[in-house]
């Protein structure tokens, strides 16, 4: 009989690619929209709902054992200081405080996790 293996996130990017994020304006909250079904290549919309698979999983997982998680957050891009052309900062530790599965601005569920 094979395990599963029971994943924990380690280190979250919140770099803004998706549509349904949501940040305080002061920056100590963050609604963290989950890994999954977003067109990062071209609109950055969703294009399906989220499963709590992978990242998603990984970061209910934290949730449940209050381990907090790693959050870097994007800052900017064209910079010229980074190979990338985008810069991040790590911003510290990071509780994650509820998980919810909303309607997303797309019309699909979308996995959100408040940090």
């Amino acid at each position: 009989m094979a395990c599963r293996p029971f994943v924990l996130m380690r280190l979250q990017i919140s770099a803004g690619g998706y549509e349904d994020d949501v940040e305080s304006p002061d920056g100590e909250w963050l609604w963290y929209t989950g890994e999954g079904k977003n067109d990062l290549n071209s609109s950055r919309r969703q294009t399906g709902s989220q499963a709590m698979k992978g990242g998603n999983e990984a970061l209910l997982n934290s949730h449940k054992l209050n381990l907090p998680v790693r959050l870097a957050r994007f800052i900017g891009k064209d910079v010229a200081e980074s190979y990338t052309g985008r810069m991040y900062i790590y911003d510290g530790l990071y509780d994650v405080k509820s998980v919810k599965v909303d309607k997303g601005t797309q019309g699909f569920n979308v996995i959100k996790f408040l940090l």
